[in-house]
């Protein structure tokens, strides 16, 4: 609660902010009885501020016409909050507005006392805000010509890209403008369609305000409207959840979800159009839930169940076990294995290869594939050398490359 010495103040910038204010509403906004209110104008006037009164019925007071001062009070939750709502123009998508956001800072940091000049300046150097990917990029210009429209109800003409459709020329009655899940949007009567559509202000461009004039619609909800056109209507999920609403709040986005107590836990109804998703969603969320509707949804976790049945069975590709060496140092041949075909790749099948000790070419070893019933084996392979491969070693099991040089015969000794 203000003291009355700001409420004194208080009085100056409601005068400040209004051509006429009158007695009733400023002890309705301080909450003090209209005798107090007269007490803080006698103030004011002592202090050599020039406030006029106008007595009677619809009697009101005022400042003398061409008075004004610069808005130097602040108290620190004001100018808290005045310098987050600078940091935060980035998070909306006005990006343009940045050094103007800017220069405001450092005219505030200017002209504020010294304690709540350190305050601002603290919450400057220390707070440190990134804006969300999701957010989308706004022209500034724009955004302020159609907030001028939508308080003069004037209609608009304007240049609409949609990303299924060439641009068109549109004009609308623009009721409301509304700033959801990173963009912002324009609610409006298009004349073009001759019902009610939403406009993303990033698709619009030469914007220009008409002298047509609009009649809006009383109590007209933009946010409702934009939130039942923009959400999926495939599916009617309904699902209970064994946890509080408090538990649930940041992990379940309020965006076209309902969530409400029922019981010990919560009801979440919502509408999905794609159920596969909002199943992994509810797997994710770690706490027991009941699906009541659709069918569908069963369904997707019976799917889910067979997926993660054989992730848990499928063993992957087995690495390479090293090459032995005998006790001299020298490679010797690679004992059959079931885990390995040809080089770098993954063992598809249960035959043992062996190895080439000179070129690493690996095939199939003796009695490995199946049999032919009625017919005996041959004892060398039957299948061709890939290319760039020992030839001599891929029809003979034994280790014979001949790529590779013999061993020089030792010389002999001189007696």
């Amino acid at each position: 609660m203000y003291d009355p010495s700001m409420r004194v103040l208080t009085v100056l910038e409601l005068l400040q902010a209004h051509e006429e204010v009158s007695g009733a509403d400023l002890a309705r906004r301080l909450e003090v009885s209209p005798r107090t209110v007269q007490r803080y104008v006698a103030r004011l006037q002592d202090l050599g501020i020039p406030v006029e009164g106008r007595r009677g019925v619809g009697g009101a007071y005022r400042l003398k016409p061409g008075f004004r001062l610069p808005p130097l009070m602040f108290t620190p939750e004001e100018a808290l909050a005045a310098a987050l709502g600078l940091r935060t123009l980035r998070h909306l998508g006005l990006h343009a507005l940045a050094p103007a956001a800017e220069a405001a800072t450092a005219k505030l940091t200017r002209t504020l006392p010294e304690a709540l000049r350190a305050d601002v300046q603290a919450l400057e150097d220390s707070l440190q805000m990134e804006p969300s990917p999701w957010v989308v990029r706004t022209d500034a210009p724009l955004l302020a010509a159609l907030l001028r429209a939508v308080r003069d109800t004037r209609r608009v003409a304007f240049r609409y890209a949609a990303p299924d459709s060439p641009p068109t020329a549109r004009q609308a009655d623009v009721y409301r403008v509304v700033h959801l899940d990173g963009r912002w949007y324009a609610a409006a009567h298009c004349h073009l369609r001759g019902a009610l559509r939403s406009f993303r202000l990033d698709r619009m461009s030469g914007l220009e305000i008409c002298a047509q004039t609009f009649t809006p619609p009383a109590d007209f909800d933009a946010g409702a409207f934009l939130r039942a056109t923009h959400a999926p209507a495939a599916f009617d999920v309904s699902v209970w959840l064994d946890c509080p609403p408090g538990d649930l709040r940041g992990r379940v986005s309020a965006w076209g979800a309902e969530l409400r107590a029922e019981g010990r836990g919560t009801r979440l109804s919502t509408r999905r159009e794609s159920l596969g998703a909002f199943a992994a969603f509810l797997l994710g969320l770690d706490c027991p839930f009941r699906v009541d509707s659709p069918p569908q949804l069963q369904d997707e976790f019976r799917r889910l169940a067979g997926r993660c049945a054989a992730q848990l069975a499928y063993t992957g590709a087995c690495p390479r076990p090293p090459p032995r060496t005998s006790r001299r140092g020298r490679r010797t041949r690679r004992p059959a294995s079931r885990s390995t075909t040809t080089r770098g790749a993954a063992c598809m099948s249960p035959a043992a290869c062996v190895v080439c000790p000179a070129c690493s070419t690996r095939r199939p070893a003796r009695g490995s594939g199946p049999r032919t019933p009625g017919r005996r084996r041959s004892r060398r392979s039957s299948a061709p050398a890939p290319p760039g491969r020992c030839t001599t070693f891929w029809k003979d099991r034994r280790p014979r490359c001949p790529t590779r040089s013999p061993p020089s015969p030792p010389a002999p000794t001189v007696r």
